[in-house]
C-alpha cells in the first residue's frame, strides 16, 4: 500500500526483491516482476500489483510514466477518482525497438489508443510530439511539454576520462551516453574513427555492448580508439561528460518515434559545456538552429563525412562552449518546475 505519510510515491519494477526506501518526502516502492525475457509476464505481474495498490490507496494524482504503467492506472481509474497524466515520452505506435516487428507494434498501438480514453492530460518532451499525438489519439485533451533537460549546474571542466584512460593532452575525446542499441549511430561513429587521428570514442550506458561496440571496432580495426566506460549514476555522469571534448546524438530515423527524438543526452552535453554532433531530425534541428550548441549532419552521412564534421566541431569547440554556457541557463529543468506544479494545482512559495 502507498505510504499515506508521504505526499509522493514512485512505483517501479525490479527483478529482485528490494525494500521500500524514502528520500525527503518521496516514498520509493519497488515491485518485483518475473525474470522473463518475454514482456507479457513482467507486464502482467506489475499491473496486477499496481492495481491492488491503487485500490487500497487514496491518491489524487497518478502519473503513468510509460505505456506499461498506463494499463493499471487507466483501468483502475474507472473505479477510483484521481487525475491521470500520461507521460508519453515515446511514440508507442512507432517504437524504434519494434521497427522490424509490425505485428507487436500494431498490438501496442491498439492497447494504447484504448487506454488513453481515461487519461486527463498528456505529458510530452517536445511540441512535435504533441502535434502528432493529438491527431493520433484524436483528442483535444491538454498536452504539457516538459523537456528532458537536467537541473542547472555550473560545471567545471573535469579531466576524469583523460586521467582514467591515461590519455595525452592532445587526444580528442568523443562521448556517447545512453542505451546502446541499433539506430543510435554508435557504429557510424566507430567507423569514422579510422579517418581521425588522436581521437578516441568513449561510450557510457548499457545494451548490446559486444555486438554494437566491440564487433564494430574490430571490423574497422579501431579497437584501441574505442572505450566502453560502463554505467554511471546520474549524479556523477555530468562530471564524466564535462571531461570530453564533444558528444554525439547520431540518431537514425528507423521509426517515427526516433524521427521525433529529443533525447536528454543532447541537453546533458550542453550542460557539461561540450558541443554535439546531431543528426538533422526535426526536433533536434530546431534546438541546434536556435541555440547553436552543435553541428547538424545528415542521418545518411557516410563515415568520411562524419569524420569531417567531427573535425569542424573540435576546431571550434571553444566557441561552442560559450554557446553551451548561455543555452544551459535556458535549457534546464529549473525553468519548468512552475509548469509542473501548476498541473497539480500547486504554486511555489
Amino acid at each position: 500500500m502507498i505510504a499515506p505519510e508521504r505526499p509522493v510515491c514512485v512505483v517501479y519494477p525490479v527483478f529482485e526483491s528490494q525494500a521500500n526506501y524514502s528520500k525527503d518526502l518521496i516514498e520509493f516502492i519497488p515491485i518485483k516482476v518475473p525474470q522473463s525475457k518475454r514482456v507479457f509476464p513482467r507486464w502482467y505481474s506489475f499491473c496486477k500489483k499496481v492495481s491492488r495498490m491503487l485500490k487500497e490507496s487514496n491518491v489524487s494524482y497518478v502519473f503513468a510514466m510509460d505505456l506499461y504503467s498506463l494499463l493499471p492506472s487507466s483501468l483502475k481509474k474507472q473505479k477510483k477518482q484521481y487525475k491521470l497524466f500520461y507521460d508519453s515520452r515515446e511514440i508507442y505506435s512507432a517504437l524504434g525497438t519494434l521497427h522490424k516487428n509490425p505485428i507487436k507494434q500494431l498490438i501496442l498501438s491498439i492497447i494504447e489508443r484504448f487506454l488513453v480514453n481515461n487519461v486527463d492530460e498528456f505529458i510530452v518532451s517536445g511540441s512535435l510530439d504533441a502535434e502528432y499525438l493529438s491527431k493520433h489519439f484524436n483528442t483535444k485533451k491538454p498536452f504539457n511539454v516538459i523537456m528532458n533537460v537536467p537541473f542547472y549546474r555550473k560545471i567545471e571542466k573535469s579531466n576524469k576520462i583523460r586521467e582514467t584512460l591515461n590519455l595525452a593532452d592532445d587526444v580528442n575525446i568523443i562521448i556517447y551516453q545512453g542505451m546502446i542499441f541499433e539506430g543510435r549511430g554508435i557504429k557510424k561513429i566507430i567507423e569514422s574513427l579510422q579517418f581521425l587521428e588522436k581521437t578516441v570514442f568513449c561510450i557510457f550506458g548499457e545494451g548490446h555492448i559486444d555486438e554494437v561496440i566491440y564487433k564494430t571496432a574490430d571490423k574497422y580495426n579501431v579497437r584501441s580508439k574505442v572505450f566502453y566506460m560502463g554505467i554511471k549514476t546520474y549524479d556523477e555522469l555530468l562530471d564524466w561528460t564535462s571531461s570530453a571534448d564533444m558528444g554525439v546524438v547520431f540518431i537514425r530515423p528507423i521509426s517515427f518515434s526516433y524521427r521525433l527524438a529529443l533525447p536528454n543526452k543532447l541537453f546533458e552535453y550542453c550542460m557539461a559545456g561540450i558541443p554535439s554532433l546531431v543528426t538533422d531530425l526535426p526536433a533536434m534541428k530546431k534546438i541546434i538552429d536556435e541555440y547553436h550548441i552543435g553541428k547538424l549532419i545528415s542521418h545518411k552521412a557516410n563515415s568520411i563525412e562524419i569524420a569531417d564534421a567531427i573535425r569542424q566541431i573540435l576546431e571550434n569547440k571553444d566557441d561552442y562552449k560559450i554557446n553551451c554556457e548561455i543555452a544551459s541557463q535556458k535549457l534546464c529543468y529549473d525553468l519548468q518546475i512552475d509548469r509542473i506544479l501548476n498541473m497539480i494545482n500547486i504554486k511555489r512559495e
